[in-house]
């Protein structure tokens, strides 16, 4: 089975790890705030301190944070994921609300060798709980 990481434990990240778990992917999690992982660990997910410690343990990577300066901040800087990213890993971005954001990271993937997809989310908090939201995607096919 597929190792995936979830960068962001909040409304996105936990349904969507959540129901990567409960379909028997291996999933790992990271949140600057702990807390927010729990309920997430106690259902069976593994913890990184860092997004580089999670970015060496899996295959693909989800990032479900708030803002573009969210994800440069666990992607790029210190212990940031994408320095770690193994060649041939997939990174599935659920952030993006910058419309030049996409385009940089997809050259700083493509330079490291890792794949990179643009997947913004739609359907509101009820469907992506239930598994039903809308994913728009965006990148090399």
């Amino acid at each position: 089975m597929v190792a995936v990481g979830v960068i962001g434990c909040g409304t996105v990240g936990s349904a969507v790890a959540g129901a990567l778990i409960e379909r028997g992917y291996d999933v790992t999690v990271h949140d600057k705030l702990r807390a927010s992982a729990e309920p997430l660990l106690g259902l069976g997910a593994g913890w990184a301190d860092t997004p580089a410690a999670l970015a060496r343990r899996i295959e693909v990577l989800l990032t479900a944070l708030p803002a573009p300066q969210h994800v440069r901040a666990a992607m790029e800087e210190a212990d940031g994921a994408l320095e770690a990213l193994p060649e041939g890993a997939l990174w599935i971005d659920h952030t993006s609300t910058d419309p030049d954001e996409p385009r940089r990271l997809a050259a700083a993937t493509l330079a490291r060798g890792v794949r990179y997809v643009e997947a913004p989310i739609t359907g509101g908090v009820t469907l992506l709980r239930a598994g039903q939201m809308t994913v728009f995607l965006g990148g090399d096919p």
